[in-house]
């Protein structure tokens, strides 16, 4: 059975019972491609390791009318590195996620995945609005706005002479593109050499000059944050220099296209510094996200004080609001989404349907996305108030933490998911007629949280831990209520679904039978789908759904998921609905 033919059949034994809807406070949701897996964006970026200090920083480009992001769930024991799948598009406010460019699979002549890794950290949008992707130490590429690739070109020539004097065998790009007015330039740097490109033709062409400070030596700009902006004029660069040996860090102006620099701060510059953010308000106040918390300067970036953000922050965005309101300001940081008008006042976290990990946030339009560990999540009207779900104690919550967590486990010759599965046991409540699956059977029973009445099935099967699969995809988990009800629990790994559901709960009254998102309790392998028929992807086993068709048959609506078809028969002879494959497990435990 289809998912959206089985959402049918789940928001039917509900539509009776609603009454006219009323908006209320909603929750972030995810923004996954159907059947794809939903965790783990932006771990890997052109031909170069990223550091730590930019995970979890990196968020989409977001262009004139679209936003371009992508998943990395392809893994190859050669580089200990994650590929993504493919690009894929979003035109606000739609939160419809479809693929704009599918990448090269493996094959045996080239056993190795080919890809389009893009963020705001390597690309930028041309006037026409195409993209330029800036790929390894020396290619631009060229998409067309629909993901064509139109063309490349070399930031320089190797086989001629450079003005930049670069060494192309250690050199590396530093990020990000910056536009000034009609000259795009982009930064690449060996140890001991900096070089600034800049073009006047839309990326068309390039030309390179060597980067000086005021006493005739190299300045050392990094590749390891987001370094390049615009200065407040729009007439220059900042710099947001790394901290490397002796050479100097801190805040760095250029206003000859990055052949000289001097500097701009007075020695009050925070160190790991992970970017600087221009108010768009008043672009003669600069904020600073830093590993110590949120630097504010009043003064052209001269003097930096700590405001009252202080955790890690690695995102900081400005959301409009009808005066006489200030813009809202919009931090990703260690914990989740945290929100003020006043860099100086209480921070509140907005954090509900998150997980409480590191995170960065971007505004494609007026939809806020925030990416983890855990993927792209989306809050249209900022108000998705509350609490982050806590996560597993042990397990990557940043793309370089995953990163060497694959490592170790393919230097002890196991695999990251077998390491991070969790047993879903079945239980029963003949009292109420309900079937619940929980990875935590010490809390049921009457001296659990659940209540009297629940006796384990002896049904189960093996899933994954919240950030335990790095091809997997969450599993919402839905609740009714005891009054007034559905006295009933409902699982879905579809994204769509999922999103349906939390749609459906923010517009239903609280005293009215609605649906209501408890957690994600833990992640599982999507269906695959081809020419209507479902399939679990090789080495990973289905999880069959069944539906008590209860509103037919006058009771509450009830599901049941089980590794094992058989024991479901039973309930189809006696007027169940067979609802096919659920989502994917690990196997029968």
């Amino acid at each position: 059975m289809t998912k959206l033919r089985k959402f049918t059949l789940l928001s039917t034994a509900l539509s009776s019972l609603l009454s006219v809807p009323v908006v209320q406070a909603t929750q972030w949701h995810q923004l996954c491609p159907e059947q794809d897996s939903c965790i783990y964006p932006q771990v890997y970026i052109g031909s170069q390791g990223l550091l730590e200090l930019l995970n979890p920083a990196l968020v989409p480009i977001v262009g004139t009318q679209n936003a371009w992001l992508q998943y990395s769930n392809m893994f190859t024991q050669e580089s200990y590195d994650f590929h993504s799948q493919g690009v894929f598009v979003i035109h606000p406010p739609k939160t419809v996620a479809d693929i704009l460019i599918p990448n090269r699979q493996p094959t045996a002549e080239v056993p190795y995945p080919s890809s389009l890794q893009i963020s705001n950290y390597n690309a930028i949008e041309t006037k026409d609005g195409s993209m330029l992707q800036f790929y390894g130490s020396n290619w631009v590429m060229h998409y067309s706005s629909e993901g064509e690739l139109v063309g490349s070109t070399a930031l320089f020539d190797i086989d001629a002479s450079n003005p930049a004097n670069v060494d192309t065998t250690l050199y590396t790009f530093t990020g990000p593109p910056v536009r000034l007015g009609n000259t795009l330039l982009v930064g690449g740097m060996r140890i001991g050499v900096q070089s600034i490109y800049s073009s006047t033709d839309e990326g068309q062409t390039w030309q390179g000059v060597k980067a000086q400070i005021d006493d005739d030596t190299n300045l050392r700009i990094g590749d390891d944050r987001y370094n390049l902006l615009a200065n407040p004029e729009g007439t220059g660069l900042w710099a947001n220099v790394s901290e490397f040996g002796n050479n100097p860090s801190g805040l760095w102006e250029s206003t000859n296209l990055g052949a000289t620099w001097t500097p701009v701060d007075n020695g009050s510059f925070p160190e790991k510094t992970v970017r600087v953010v221009l108010d768009p308000n008043n672009p003669q106040i600069a904020y600073a996200l830093s590993n110590q918390g949120l630097y504010q300067s009043q003064d052209r970036g001269v003097s930096w004080t700590l405001t009252t953000l202080t955790q890690p922050v690695h995102g900081l965005v400005f959301v409009p609001q009808a005066p006489p309101l200030k813009p809202m300001m919009v931090a990703g940081t260690d914990t989740g989404i945290m929100i003020d008008t006043d860099p100086l006042g209480d921070w509140q976290g907005m954090n509900q349907g998150l997980l409480s990990i590191p995170h960065s946030v971007t505004n494609a339009h007026g939809l806020l996305i925030a990416v983890s560990a855990a993927g792209y999540f989306t809050c249209a009207d900022l108000d998705c108030f509350g609490l982050g779900q806590a996560v597993p104690e042990g397990l990557p919550t940043t793309a370089s933490a995953l990163r060497t967590d694959l490592f170790n486990a393919l230097q002890a010759g196991t695999t990251f998911n077998q390491e991070h599965t969790v047993t879903v046991t079945e239980f029963y409540n003949s009292n109420i007629d309900q079937y619940f699956m929980t990875t935590d059977p010490e809390a049921m029973g009457a001296s659990g949280v659940a209540g009297a009445g629940w006796a384990p099935t002896g049904q189960s099967f093996t899933a994954w831990s919240v950030l335990g699969s790095s091809v997997g995809a969450y599993v919402c988990q839905f609740y009714g209520s005891l009054n007034p009800g559905p006295n009933s629990h409902y699982w879905t790994i579809s994204p769509s679904e999922c999103n349906q559901l939390l749609d459906l709960q923010a517009q239903t009254p609280e005293n009215t039978p609605r649906w209501n998102f408890e957690k994600y309790p833990f992640m599982a392998i999507p269906v695959q789908v081809s020419d209507g028929v479902q399939s679990c992807p090789d080495s990973y086993s289905p999880i069959y759904h069944a539906y008590n068709n209860g509103p037919v048959q006058g009771k509450e609506s009830g599901f049941r998921y089980v590794s094992d078809r058989s024991v479901l028969e039973p309930l189809f002879d006696a007027g169940w609905i067979d609802a096919g494959i659920a989502f994917c497990g690990a196997g029968a435990s």
